[in-house]
């Protein structure tokens, strides 16, 4: 998948990137997790996708972090899978938030210019 980073090719990354997802779902052979989890990929994608972070940055981030998740996995320690896993997923949440923050911000500041100041 590094090569595909490296080239930029979003579209091929994005798809090894979800087949990636996909197989660590399948892999732990519970069908309500792996549910809960396509769930909540499908509901957090447009905020992944309007990341502060550059597509460019994003992967080479995830490329550092999969790894983990796989070697801890293959290794068999399911405590340092679930510690990749959830460092993986804090980088996420943390650019989600930062991007909320944005646009509550941009909105807020939408809304003082929209509304009157009060002298008459």
């Amino acid at each position: 998948m590094e090569e595909l980073a490296d080239a930029q090719k979003q579209s091929d990354y994005l798809e090894k990137n979800h087949e990636f997802h996909v197989r660590i779902c399948a892999g732990a052979h519970n069908a309500t997790i792996g549910a809960m989890t396509r769930e909540l990929r499908d509901r957090l994608a447009p905020f992944r996708q309007q990341q502060t972070l550059t597509a460019e940055q994003r992967f080479k981030q995830s490329m550092h972090e999969h790894p983990d998740i796989v070697h801890a996995i293959m290794a068999g320690h399911p405590e340092q899978a679930y510690e990749a896993i959830r460092r993986h997923n804090a980088q996420l949440s943390v650019g989600v938030l930062g991007l909320l923050r944005k646009q509550y911000a941009d909105a807020g500041a939408s809304e003082s210019v929209d509304q009157p100041s009060g002298e008459e």
